[in-house]
């Protein structure tokens, strides 16, 4: 049985996902009771103890507490959650998980997500990885446009020379090119969660760089309150991902992007790493998507759902971290 915490726009769509490939599954929400789920899934108000995967799928401040509860329950986890603070909370669940023998997979959503998936199958077949970019677009559900909005103040993070540096918010420009219908947008350094994790994952990395899309009005107003209430959904979202480095072919440029509404890719991805779970291809304690044992597999069972776009290249300069330009726009895989 998976048990899939949050009737958001993520839960949901875990659930449907789930179900349609003859998984038990409950949906648990303490506040309300979803109305429209498919059929075999039972919604509850708590977590049945017969749940051998829990997917956490709630605002990300509730997370790394509930994630203690159930790993101290015997229940393996996997966290949607994307704040910087939630991660680092995560890791010292470490040891508590490798005492309960539970993975405890983290950051299983958009971006990260899918896109440490997409970093490990790009740098596979590299003899060695000079760099590492993500770029995102979008928001999904109104909690993560609340994240989208305090991530482009305060101070970032990113690694040179395998050095965690401090990097300011809403720096970093830099025009990134995503498949169509998006384009070319402006994309910026933020407080996300991701360099970290792509670090964790690629600790002989010298290079990794985060950014996510930020319009002027999103950069002036990112010290004030919302403006407005967010929008229930983002209508379109996107991530880049690029993996520089030398293999058998010389000094390569692999990128690979992806397409759909965030909330619909955080949740295949969840789904993905929850049967992945099942099927004993994440190790005890903490783990991201870049650590599952069949990469290509779980990537393949993601892209049925989530349009992927394809680059492949050469390139004589080796230190450049441009994730694309106009003459490289990623092309459908």
């Amino acid at each position: 049985m998976i048990a899939v915490v949050g009737a958001g726009l993520v839960g949901r769509r875990a659930a449907t996902e789930l179900s349609a490939r003859d998984h038990e599954v409950v949906v648990v929400d303490e506040r309300r009771m979803p109305q429209r789920l498919p059929a075999g899934v039972v919604s509850r108000t708590s977590v049945p103890q017969g749940a051998s995967v829990v997917i956490l799928a709630t605002p990300t401040w509730a997370q790394p507490d509930a994630a203690a509860q159930l790993i101290e329950n015997g229940n393996a986890v996997v966290s949607t959650s994307d704040a910087p603070a939630d991660i680092r909370a995560f890791e010292r669940l470490d040891l508590d998980a490798r005492r309960a023998e539970q993975p405890l997979v983290v950051g299983a959503a958009h971006s990260p997500g899918l896109s440490l998936l997409v970093a490990r199958w790009l740098a596979n077949g590299l003899d060695s990885v000079d760099s590492i970019s993500t770029a995102s677009f979008g928001t999904g559900g109104p909690a993560c446009a609340r994240r989208h909005h305090q991530a482009i103040r305060g101070f970032g993070r990113h690694y040179d020379q395998g050095q965690e540096e401090l990097c300011r918010a809403g720096s970093g420009r830099r025009l990134i090119w995503f498949p169509d219908p998006i384009g070319g947008v402006d994309c910026y350094y933020g407080r996300l969660a991701e360099p970290f994790l792509l670090h964790r994952s690629f600790p002989e990395v010298p290079r990794i760089r985060a950014r996510i899309a930020a319009t002027r009005r999103d950069r002036l107003t990112s010290r004030l309150p919302m403006l407005r209430p967010p929008h229930d959904e983002g209508l379109i979202g996107g991530c880049v991902v690029e993996v520089r480095g030398r293999g058998a072919k010389g000094y390569e440029h692999r990128l690979l992007a992806s397409c759909a509404p965030q909330a619909s890719v955080a949740a295949h991805t969840a789904a993905a790493a929850a049967e992945a779970v099942l099927q004993g291809r994440f190790d005890v304690g903490v783990g991201t998507m870049a650590d599952v044992g069949d990469i290509e597999g779980t990537l393949s069972t993601i892209a049925r759902s989530v349009p992927l776009f394809s680059f492949d290249g050469k390139s004589a300069q080796s230190d450049s971290t441009d994730l694309s330009r106009p003459a490289r726009k990623p092309k459908r895989q």
